[in-house]
């Protein structure tokens, strides 16, 4: 490939600009000039283009319980290179990283949906969770979904109907 900046009519510095890089990628670039005598060449500079991190979406969570629920989300964009991490991170205080608890899923190789079963939830508390993918460039996260574990199930209560008024020669066990 090659760029063309049009005609010169003096010696000295130009510049020019080159489009539609890969991302993570190594170029090797020399600048040249042509006029009726030739070709000329300057020397090979390399350069390599920083990562495209991936894109990643928090949907809402699912099948929540006293100490568990199922987190969901949706890998959008690959990056590049491809993510090496992806899953969810999540905290009781808010804005979530992957420092926080974390379901790690693994390289993924592929756009679309994913989920992971999150454990060890305390009862009763508001959790802030996010997904996360991570490649050489870093690691971005999606929006940050808000939900509450369920309440702890308290022991079931007896009620007697239309008890008699009076029980003679009764015996109760536990």
């Amino acid at each position: 490939n090659k760029t063309m900046e049009g005609s010169v009519s003096e010696t000295g510095p130009f510049e020019s600009t080159m489009n539609e890089l890969i991302p993570a990628t190594t170029y090797y670039v020399r600048a040249y000039a042509t006029n009726e005598a030739g070709t000329g060449y300057g020397g090979e500079v390399s350069f390599t283009t920083d990562p495209m991190l991936p894109s990643v979406q928090t949907k809402p969570v699912s099948d929540i319980g006293t100490h568990s629920a199922v987190a969901n989300g949706a890998v959008l964009d690959l990056g590049s290179p491809a993510a090496y991490q992806h899953g969810f991170c999540w905290n009781s205080i808010g804005n979530p990283n992957i420092s926080d608890s974390k379901a790690e899923l693994g390289t993924v190789s592929e756009t679309g949906d994913f989920n992971a079963l999150i454990a060890d939830l305390v009862p009763n508390t508001t959790y802030y969770i996010r997904a996360f993918a991570s490649n050489a460039g870093g690691t971005s996260y999606g929006d940050e979904v808000e939900f509450n574990s369920a309440t702890s199930a308290s022991a079931p209560i007896a009620t007697i109907i239309n008890a008699p008024a009076k029980i003679t020669n009764a015996t109760a066990y536990s």
